[in-house]
């Protein structure tokens, strides 16, 4: 059975749990569209070391069809792919100060912006398959300043180095689970929306059921 991973990040700031990490404990060893998928999850935070690199060597070791990393934003409505990822380490709210505008990759240009590899994922006919299916999808050109971004990031870099081969790769964000809330209140009047860890699994299947990975 071919491979694939799924990357998540464990709990941070106020929130009971991290649907992402849920998400990959949930989807792990089971045939997702054919595909054995096998998780690794993050702590949430900005690391010393380069994760990127580290991912895709793990992949190739694996011998995985592609990666699939997911992080969570309370801002978003449904999965949200991110088009882009910034040479930039940019959050007031979870970075530490300093940290703040200093760069993923101190080789490459602070800002610069790599574009996310999104031939394979046939994000069209993701997008059509999960409306049918009444799972709200979205696209994102911002991927935030944080542990996410620079995840992106690095993997986008490895891979312009050449040190690792290419591997299909893509970055989703995903909205908060209900049991990842911790002021449920606050988060109601914020106008924001809390996407069940089941309608997200089927989003994440419906994606590895329309990519061309072989």
């Amino acid at each position: 059975m071919k491979t694939i991973i799924v990357s998540g990040f464990r709990r941070f700031g106020t929130y009971r749990s991290n649907p992402t990490e849920t998400l990959a404990g949930r989807l792990h060893e089971t045939s997702l569209s054919g595909y054995r998928v096998i998780p690794v999850v993050y702590d949430a935070n900005i690391p010393k070391d380069d994760r990127g690199e580290k991912l895709l060597a793990l992949a190739h070791q694996l011998d995985a069809s592609g990666i699939i990393s997911l992080g969570v934003d309370s801002q978003k409505r449904g999965l949200c792919v991110e088009r882009i990822a910034r040479n930039i380490i940019l959050n007031a709210k979870y970075c530490p100060p300093e940290l703040q505008n200093t760069r993923v990759d101190a080789t490459r240009s602070l800002g610069e912006e790599l574009n996310l590899h999104r031939g394979p994922w046939a994000l069209y006919n993701f997008q059509r398959l999960c409306a049918e299916r009444h799972i709200p999808t979205e696209i994102s050109h911002d991927a935030g300043g944080f542990c996410c971004n620079h995840l992106a990031y690095q993997v986008l870099a490895a891979q312009k180095r050449g040190i690792v081969p290419a591997m299909p790769f893509i970055f989703i964000h995903v909205p908060c689970s209900p049991e990842s809330i911790a002021d449920t209140s606050t988060f109601q009047k914020e106008d924001k929306v809390a996407l069940d860890i089941r309608v997200m699994a089927a989003g994440i299947e419906n994606l590895a059921t329309v990519a061309d990975l072989d």
